[in-house]
């Protein structure tokens, strides 16, 4: 009977423990079925405004993967490669761009891959469905390798889980995969962090064989990541750094040669065959760093590196010096010179030498709020996960992560394009603090039921996701939920955030302008005139040529209307687009607006800046009373092209607007206009906020 008796309760025991163990299985899976639910989610809200292509480098990606998608269906294999070959007449006329030289191939092949795919095994989807949507379905895998990362980092799968939900959540993560977002770091950034988890696999694996797999996988993803986005250089130079300090603070990766040179060898080809890449890889900065990582691990296995070690400080001293050196001097030769981006990223004391580069916004310098926004009440988290991280430095993973931070941070500080990469390294810390805070409590409870803590840490884990998704969703996602930017006006001042003016200008151009002729704008607009109304253009998003770029801002900040047009005439434009940020005052007299910045009565001042003219001339920024667009603003030719005059200043409360009334400075078309140089021929109708006003250009009226 005592033997029954035993036996019944050593089952009992075995089924509880089961029950528990299967339950905190299931409320974990439940949590991250929920935590991808909701990235998708969020990524898909722009949709209720319609699908749309977001912003305007995707419209330069959907029209190159066009050209892939057409070549093949017409050439069949012979025309996989049309990306190398094709120029584009549409572009930075009368000179064009070679698509494969100046851009990287990545995310057109994938578009058109994906959409050959679907379409051959039946599938009817449009290739514009394919651009719109597939940035939402890599974004929603981002968040799964993240998960794997942290996991891989941390060995607790909760860790993994707290990472996933706080990218997924982070707003620049979301604004660069949401949909539409058909870009280089909307699908970059998923090969990025495949990557890094796969080297991560690497050095955990068990044999030298297992090793070089995964790291040729790691190489090969970085390869791809080198097609598609500029920040594979990052990525390349964090596994050498890291590399370097593996070697120099003697830490014991076992068999770290298996880990690391299939990777170099792997991403070295793959990096070097894309023509973008040029020789960056085999001279240059990158690969300066590069052959100092390979020569230490080399030199490790040959002398004892301790006798070159022994004073560390000195060591990071005499390379950071080296380092710095170099890329100074490398920076300043025009044969293998870093792009400006580049150098700004590295150096930001050198950023003002660059001046279209800096009037980019998001290679301007990251703000307080912009990280506050990102990491929000993670903040306290991050700070102590990096503590944590750096006690166990001795840790190849966590050193990973910690230089990761520290570098990203820099570099984001300086191009806030880069917070996107910040952010991974942010979330993954907070979730290392999320996971041993959580233990320290537990440990030190009297109750230490195993049962207890599955219990309590699943349900903690389900209760943090459900809340923090729900409470962004509802209340503090604008930004997932605002229209893409071409149906964007990108005010405040308007309970509908759905404007119509930009496809109304880009239809009319598409069906008034002719094929030969060219429209002149601020660089800002070209992607989406020469890719969505099929028209020439004199300067796009690619800010490819900075000395056409000054032209145009010489052009637009000339007071001298005979000088602005002979520019104009040099570049043989037969129209000239502005956007205005025009806010109607009230519905019943639509011709009174204040000017909400977010068109050229913005823009003027990164125009005026590259212009060389001090924007203390355009803006009154003394006296309250006074207008702001001062007298000198509204003589160059910008302020002409502005169809508004000041009429008078309204109190909103403890501030004033100035109020402006239509009062174009050219002839509209159907007037007398034989003898007026410029001739407004077309000003969008929609009533959100935002105006487009072209003008046709009659150079026969230019007196010389």
């Amino acid at each position: 009977m005592s033997q029954i008796k035993s036996y019944l309760r050593n089952f009992w025991r075995y089924r509880t423990t089961k029950t528990v163990v299967e339950l905190s299985d299931a409320v974990f899976y439940i949590s991250l079925s929920l935590v991808v639910l909701a990235a998708f989610l969020i990524r898909i809200m722009p949709a209720r405004f319609g699908a749309y292509i977001n912003e305007f480098d995707p419209y330069l990606q959907y029209y190159a993967t066009k050209v892939i998608v057409s070549s093949i269906k017409e050439r069949g294999l012979g025309g996989v490669f049309s990306f190398f070959s094709h120029h584009i007449d549409l572009t930075w006329y009368p000179y064009g761009v070679d698509l494969g030289q100046k851009y990287y191939p990545g995310v057109p092949y994938i578009g058109a891959l994906t959409y050959l795919f679907l379409s051959a095994i039946g599938l009817q989807v449009s290739l514009y469905d394919v651009a719109v949507f597939v940035p939402v379905l890599f974004g929603v895998f981002s968040v799964l390798i993240v998960y794997k990362i942290a996991y891989r980092i941390s060995g607790s799968r909760y860790t993994g889980l707290f990472a996933a939900l706080f990218y997924g959540l982070a707003p620049s993560v979301i604004l660069r995969s949401n949909l539409g977002w058909y870009d280089t770091d909307g699908l970059g950034m998923t090969f990025l962090l495949l990557s890094i988890y796969l080297y991560l696999k690497s050095m955990d694996s068990p044999t030298p064989t297992n090793k070089a797999f995964y790291s040729f996988l790691s190489g090969a993803s970085l390869g791809i990541l080198g097609a598609t986005w500029g920040i594979h250089q990052y990525i390349y130079v964090l596994i050498a750094v890291l590399t370097i300090l593996i070697v120099v603070l003697d830490i014991d990766v076992n068999n770290y040669e298996a880990v690391y040179f299939p990777f170099v060898l792997t991403s070295f080809i793959f990096l070097n065959s894309v023509p973008v890449n040029r020789l960056g890889y085999i001279i240059g900065f990158t690969a300066l760093i590069q052959y100092l990582a390979i020569l230490l691990l080399v030199m490790r296995n040959v002398v004892d590196i301790k006798l070159f070690t022994r004073h560390i400080s000195r060591v990071v001293g005499v390379t950071t010096f080296i380092g710095v050196s170099a890329l100074v001097i490398i920076s300043l030769l025009p044969s293998v010179g870093l792009p400006s981006r580049h150098i700004i990223v590295a150096l930001p004391f050198m950023r003002e030498a660059f001046v279209v580069a800096t009037t980019v916004q998001e290679q301007l310098k990251a703000s307080f709020f912009t990280y506050f926004r990102d990491i929000h009440i993670l903040a306290p988290f991050t700070i102590i996960g990096f503590y944590i991280s750096l006690k166990n430095w001795r840790s190849p993973k966590y050193l990973l992560i910690v230089i990761g931070a520290l570098s990203s941070l820099y570099a984001s500080s300086s191009f806030v394009r880069l917070t996107i990469v910040f952010d991974i390294f942010a979330v993954i810390l907070a979730a290392v603090a999320f996971q041993h805070i959580y233990k320290f409590f537990v440990d030190n409870l009297e109750v230490r039921s195993q049962q207890f803590k599955l219990y309590t840490f699943s349900f903690v884990a389900l209760f943090l996701v459900l809340s923090s998704s729900m409470i962004y969703m509802l209340t503090i996602s604008p930004l997932s939920r605002s229209p893409v930017a071409l149906v964007q006006h990108g005010t405040q001042f308007s309970s509908n955030p759905v404007s119509y003016d930009w496809i109304q200008a880009l239809e009319w151009i598409k069906n008034n302008v002719g094929d030969d002729e060219v429209i002149a704008s601020w660089w800002d607009y070209g992607y989406w005139i020469s890719f969505i109304a099929g028209k020439k253009s004199l300067a796009d998003n690619g800010t490819l040529n900075s000395t056409r770029i000054q032209e145009l801002a010489t052009m637009f900040m000339s007071t001298d209307e005979k000088t602005a047009l002979k520019i104009l005439k040099s570049m043989n434009a037969s129209y000239i687009l502005v956007y205005i940020g025009s806010v109607q005052v009230n519905e019943n007299n639509p011709d009174l607006v204040f000017f909400a910045g977010t068109g050229e009565d913005g823009k003027f001042v990164a125009i005026a800046k590259i212009a060389g003219v001090n924007r203390s001339l355009l803006i009154n920024e003394e006296d309250p009373n006074k207008p702001r667009l001062t007298d000198y603003f509204w003589s160059t030719f910008l302020g002409k092209l502005i169809p508004y005059e000041y009429q008078t200043q309204q109190n909103l409360g403890r501030f004033s607007i100035d109020i402006y009334r239509y009062s174009p400075k050219y002839p509209e078309i159907g007037s007398d206009d034989s003898n007026s140089p410029l001739v407004l021929v077309f000003r969008s109708s929609d009533p959100a906020p935002g105006e487009i006003v072209i003008y046709k250009i009659n150079y026969s009226a230019l007196k010389d």
